[in-house]
């Protein structure tokens, strides 16, 4: 068996006993709903059947039966209930400060940074939000999916004067922008990045990031439609986040939706590099 055989039995192996468990327990919170449910019914039938047979006290009882498991039944609803909404973590999501975009056509790069960081030139920070937890219980090993709005990043550059003394090119996961002579920017570019945290607790603020590669695509989409005026704002760029986590179990997914809105820093007319104020604000989807 070589090496990579091996490798896929053990990962299977691995897999086997977490799917096991899985359906377990899927089988056991079928049967604690529905066994206790059909028993207290058919207790229900057949005390009619013994009580028309005169068997009055013997029907008593089997009413008493019937009215425990339909009681079993209806605490383990609520025992559920609680599980999956008063004992989870209730999280909310808010911007930590304006970001500032800068785009210069002239070398085809791309900048970001917070409002208030103090960089040297080139170096940059990605958009940052706090993670609230409002209620007292952890979430532990989370996930945080982000998805972008997506576009044709190829004819938003096409039609788009802004972007006229540029080359671009694509891969699965990158944008190369060039300058016919000049330099070459390779930019990550994804509408979709998932990444991990170990947990969020109460009373203790949460930071997470937005993926460079998922930014990207937002600073493509806010430089496209960048107003000629200084003063004036794009239209918004949305980002769709969900936030889940393993422990404690039986919690639903919570999401949020984030738009990005950029203000000209610069007049167009002025020429390059120019330069927009990014705002975020955050929201619950159906609000």
């Amino acid at each position: 068996m070589g090496l990579s055989s091996l490798g896929a039995a053990i990962g299977s192996a691995q897999r086997w006993p977490l799917t096991v468990v899985a359906l377990t327990d899927k089988l056991i919170n079928i049967a604690i709903f529905w066994l206790p449910l059909i028993g207290g019914t058919i207790f229900f039938g057949l005390a009619s059947n013994v009580w028309t047979g005169g068997h009055k006290i013997v029907a008593l009882w089997m009413i008493f039966v019937g009215a425990v498991l339909w009681l079993i039944t209806l605490t383990f609803q609520i025992q559920i209930y609680i599980q999956t909404t008063v004992l989870q973590p209730q999280l909310e999501l808010e911007p930590t400060q304006r970001s500032i975009l800068t785009w210069n056509p002239l070398d085809s790069s791309m900048n970001i940074r917070g409002e208030n960081d103090q960089f040297p030139p080139g170096h940059w920070r990605t958009p940052t939000f706090i993670v609230r937890n409002k209620s007292q219980i952890s979430a532990q090993d989370i996930r945080i999916d982000w998805q972008a709005v997506k576009y044709d990043p190829v004819s938003l550059i096409a039609n788009n004067s802004i972007f006229q003394t540029s080359q671009a090119s694509f891969d699965s996961n990158s944008l190369v922008l060039s300058t016919p002579g000049g330099m070459s920017f390779q930019h990550p570019f994804e509408f979709s990045a998932s990444l991990e945290k170990p947990f969020i607790t109460p009373n203790r603020p949460a930071e997470i990031f937005l993926p460079l590669s998922i930014w990207n695509t937002a600073a493509l989409f806010l430089i496209s439609d960048l107003p000629v005026k200084s003063g004036e704002r794009s239209q918004p760029y949305y980002f769709d986040l969900k936030l889940s986590w393993a422990l404690p179990e039986g919690g639903k997914t919570q999401e949020f939706r984030v738009k990005a809105t950029a203000t000209s820093l610069t007049d167009l007319n002025a020429g390059p590099p120019f330069r927009a104020l990014v705002e975020f604000s955050v929201e619950k989807p159906g609000q």
